[in-house]
């Protein structure tokens, strides 16, 4: 019997704190995590690897910006590629949480949100 691939998920945040945490998590919860701090090198594993999870930070390598377009963009880029991955995106901005659930997306403010909600009951 082949043995089943192991769940994983992208991390693309840059506190280091949240980082931390989500690894663990993902850890704790059977996920391969693999984290990429810059938003070219997390587009460019998105564009190769299928994920069963990615939590992002829209703001990644921009930090306190108001600008939800790299959200837009992993979105995009998961789409394009058929894939069915759960985005979750975590910023620190109340406006920016505004602005990602107008545009539907599954987000959270990151002192506000439930732990685990990222990982959607599993």
């Amino acid at each position: 019997m082949a043995e089943e691939e192991q769940r994983r998920v992208l991390l693309g945040l840059h506190d280091n704190g949240i980082l931390k945490m989500y690894d663990m998590l993902a850890k704790q919860k059977g996920l391969h995590p693999v984290s990429m701090l810059e938003r070219e090198a997390l587009s460019g594993e998105l564009r190769g690897t299928e994920y069963d999870f990615c939590i992002i930070d829209p703001n990644l390598g921009n930090p306190g910006a108001r600008d939800i377009s790299f959200a837009r963009a992993v979105r995009d880029c998961i789409r394009s590629k058929g894939h069915d991955t759960n985005l979750y995106v975590m910023t620190g901005r109340k406006d920016s949480y505004l602005d990602l659930v107008d545009e539907g997306f599954r987000a959270g403010l990151k002192a506000h949100s439930p732990i685990m909600e990222p990982f959607g009951g599993i």
